[in-house]
């Protein structure tokens, strides 16, 4: 049916749109690695969604608070990473 079509096609753009962001988050990663000469940070991610962006810095080694207003996007509220 159309409905599940819709689905199948919302979950490629939600994969594609989830590996764009990677990248665009490594890229700041980098950036500020580069300007702080790879001090790792503690870093406040306001409007943090599902947390793939603290996922990704705290797996570099950065200290990470997120906060998301939205209850929708949080999938796993107090999960510390």
């Amino acid at each position: 049916d159309d409905e599940s079509v819709d689905a199948i096609d919302d979950q490629s753009y939600i994969t594609a749109l989830d590996g764009l962001r990677a990248k665009n988050f490594q890229i700041i990663l980098d950036e500020l690695a580069r300007q702080t000469d790879g001090v790792k940070l503690a870093i406040l991610d306001v409007g943090c969604a599902s947390g793939s962006f603290m996922s990704l810095a705290a797996a570099q080694g950065h200290k990470i608070t997120g906060v998301e207003p939205n209850k929708k996007l949080v999938p796993f509220p107090g999960k510390e990473v």
